[in-house]
């Protein structure tokens, strides 16, 4: 795991947001795991998932 994912954010601190753009299919089970899990949200990191079909619509998601 992520150093960062380690430690717990104290409450009231605010959260990250991230989008990510994924392809469809079952190599993302491990990041809904994850989300699924709370781990992403306990860092104080809100994850956004989005399915793209393309590489252009991946980095146009994924952008910040």
């Amino acid at each position: 795991m992520f150093p960062a994912l380690r430690e717990l954010r104290p409450p009231g601190e605010p959260t990250r947001q991230l989008t990510v753009g994924v392809f469809p299919g079952s190599g993302n089970v491990h990041l809904h795991h994850a989300i699924d899990s709370g781990y992403f949200q306990q860092a104080g990191l809100e994850v956004n998932v989005v399915q793209v079909v393309s590489s252009d619509q991946q980095i146009l998601t994924s952008a910040f």
